[in-house]
């Protein structure tokens, strides 16, 4: 078993509970690296590589081709050149926590893009009336 197989099974282990809806995020479409934070730290000041990156790409989501556009349309900010959503996280002192962290993130961002907005509708007894222009 290699380190991958090994950390895609952490994955689906540890971090897929939490999610509200965990069929938005296969561990097999996730590309994961580890860096080093920036920041103060002291003595202990770039050893460890704690920030978490994570990518995905949009195509290979579980969503349909309306959803994988409202996708790209409202996170073309998080989208990258290979068409990867990417999201980045570096808060936690642990690489674990903030790998978790960043999934989270990723899975709320895609949750929140292809929710569709709630309908707007006018009240029959709408006491407002806009100035008439004399």
């Amino acid at each position: 078993m290699c380190a991958t197989d090994a950390y895609a099974s952490f994955l689906e282990y540890h971090t897929l509970p939490f999610f509200r809806n965990p069929m938005l995020l296969n561990p097999s479409h996730i590309r994961f690296k580890a860096a080093r934070s920036r920041g103060p730290g002291g003595q202990r000041a770039n050893r460890r590589e704690t920030k978490a990156q994570i990518w995905a790409k949009v195509e290979d989501l579980p969503l349909d081709a309306h959803q994988k556009a409202l996708v790209r349309q409202k996170l073309a900010h998080r989208i990258n050149h290979n068409d990867e959503l990417e999201v980045q996280c570096e808060e936690e002192r642990f690489q674990e926590m903030n790998h978790e962290r960043a999934l989270k993130i990723m899975n709320d961002l895609i949750e929140e893009a292809i929710k569709e907005p709630a309908s707007r509708y006018r009240e029959a007894n709408s006491t407002f009336q806009a100035p008439s222009s004399k």
